[in-house]
């Protein structure tokens, strides 16, 4: 679909989404940071990526994020330290959340033939090596859900606070968070998902405890897949319980606004699709932002200021041309 125009809403503006990569800089209010996700998929997209990489270094940012799917086939291990190296030559620091490329569509044979569990181990133990740091040139401290010993395998989940807003990455997947069927897939497959949906939703619960005890301004969740109430059908939103109803209900009672940026669907969206589905009152003061990706290969620079002492989120998609690669 075609990226929305700027909308009435009290909380957020939404850039020009015709900007060149190369175009660095802007506002940067409070803080501003590059959203990236999904890209690169193919040997020819490589470049472009290369080049976003490089207009993010050289920008005015506090960090950047990738929220999932560095790339598209083989999963192997070597694939994803060539991905590893590109974060860590950044010299902003990097915050990284796992897709599904990554690890629950491993099973393939161009893909590796791979067992998503044990692939999943693998990126634990390339990515989250230092699961108290970020990643990047010039790193910080994170505090990650894999510190409680009920949940010692989610380091990749992880919180920090930043200009009065609280941070937290929730590894939520597509692929209907890794519950789609696959030769082979076990019981020990099923029982991985519920676990890690339960940790997303203990650890978005401990989020927003944590954003009331700090009087935070408001809340960012950093996820690969959200599942659009709008347009995705009762079984594939089943597929993300309890999370997404905790999710609702943590909403509801927070005061601040919440913002959920995502990948995974590779369109540049941003709108207000949450409701209460105990009142079936939509929740005005959410707001999910979808990056772009392959085969529009962009990121966005998401600025926050203040107006009245309530953030605004300015959300900017900048997109390399298809024909410049280099």
């Amino acid at each position: 679909m075609p990226a929305p125009a700027r909308r009435a809403l009290s909380l957020i503006w939404i850039g020009a989404a015709g900007c060149s990569p190369m175009e660095e800089g802007g506002p940067t209010g409070d803080l501003a940071f590059a959203v990236v996700g999904d890209a690169p998929y193919y040997p020819w997209e490589t470049g472009r990526f290369e080049r976003i990489i490089e207009a993010i270094d050289g920008d005015s940012l506090d960090m950047l994020v990738h929220v999932g799917d560095l790339f598209w086939r083989p999963c192997s291990g070597d694939k994803m330290r060539e991905r590893l190296s590109a974060l860590l030559s950044q010299r902003h620091p990097v915050v990284y959340t796992p897709g599904d490329n990554e690890w629950t569509d491993c099973w393939g044979d161009s893909e590796g033939g791979y067992q998503p569990l044990e692939r999943l181990d693998t990126l634990r133990s390339i990515y989250f090596a230092d699961p108290g740091r970020t990643l990047g040139v010039s790193p910080f401290p994170v505090e990650h859900q894999g510190a409680r010993p009920e949940w010692y395998e989610f380091v990749e989940n992880v919180r920090w606070s930043r200009a009065g807003l609280v941070f937290a990455t929730v590894h939520v997947v597509g692929s209907w968070n890794a519950l789609s069927e696959f030769p082979g897939r076990s019981v020990a497959d099923d029982e991985a998902s519920a676990r890690r949906t339960a940790a997303a939703e203990a650890w978005t619960r401990e989020t927003f405890r944590a954003a009331t005890e700090s009087r935070a301004r408001a809340v960012v969740f950093l996820t690969h897949a959200f599942p659009d109430p709008a347009t995705y059908s009762e079984a594939h939103r089943a597929a993300f319980e309890p999370w997404l109803r905790s999710l609702e209900e943590e909403v509801a009672a927070f005061p601040g606004p919440v913002v959920l940026i995502h990948g995974d669907d590779h369109e540049y969206v941003v709108d207000r699709p949450l409701a209460d589905r105990r009142t079936g009152r939509l929740l005005t003061n959410f707001t999910r932002m979808q990056v772009m990706g392959s085969p529009d290969v962009g990121w966005v620079r998401v600025v926050v200021s203040s107006e009245d002492g309530v953030p605004v989120f300015d959300f900017s998609p900048r997109r390399t041309p298809g024909w410049r690669v280099w």
